[in-house]
């Protein structure tokens, strides 16, 4: 998309989002507030000084100069923190203009965008599945191949798992636990196998959740 039109592509998108959540003969009270989010590569401030923008409508009186603090009966609810009106917000951030200097969650979120990697640091709310998302895309043909048959793989085992649990049959989570663990990471020591075997049920479960995420199998079991 050409930068010459980019703007007017950004006030078009909005105002379909609005549109669109509005169905037909609904009130106009209902209409909800947008929030757009463009991450960029390219400039958009001939300063550079900055790389997240800030743009939203306010209204200031032509005279004075001042702004107008509107009635409460024309803004109504507030839509979320410290809102004052229902007219959509845009945040532009330029992601070049990022220097990877990390500072707070939303800093968090720039630099994963950005490099396309989230660091093992980073704890910003969400971003541990974007991480997922991104050792994903980065994967080659191969790995995802087999990461997509492993997964595919420990549906059936845990579909499998949850008819063994109306049964009655515990020993069923516990034997099919190890065999997932087997195939991610290879032989199990000893010492794996007998904390295994000696495991709650709420502990196998978590613990085979963390199994597809899971670089090492000491990662399975750290609960920091």
């Amino acid at each position: 998309l050409p930068e010459k039109t980019y703007l007017k592509r950004l006030v078009y998108g909005t105002a379909k989002t609005i549109v669109e959540n509005l169905t037909l003969g609904e009130p106009y009270a209902n209409v909800r507030k947008v929030y757009s989010i463009s991450l960029l590569y390219f400039k958009i401030s001939d300063d550079d000084d900055d790389y997240i923008y800030h743009g939203r409508t306010d209204f200031t009186g032509l005279h004075t100069l001042k702004l107008a603090k509107l009635k409460d009966s024309l803004v109504g609810e507030q839509v979320r923190i410290n809102e004052t009106n229902v007219f959509p917000e845009y945040y532009l951030i330029p992601l070049n203009a990022f220097k990877d200097v990390v500072l707070d969650d939303v800093d968090q979120w720039v630099y994963a965008f950005k490099n396309n990697e989230v660091l093992d640091e980073f704890t910003a709310p969400g971003i541990g599945a974007l991480k997922k998302k991104l050792d994903y895309l980065g994967m080659d043909e191969k790995e995802r191949r087999r990461f997509d048959r492993h997964v595919d793989y420990a549906r059936s085992d845990w579909g499998m798992i949850e008819h063994a649990r109306e049964e009655g049959r515990g020993e069923g989570e516990v034997a099919l636990l190890k065999r997932q663990m087997r195939y991610q990471f290879g032989p199990l020591p000893a010492t794996v196998e007998e904390r295994i075997d000696k495991a709650r049920p709420e502990e196998l479960a978590q613990w085979a959740l963390r199994i597809l995420g899971a670089q090492t199998l000491d990662a399975v079991f750290d609960d920091s």
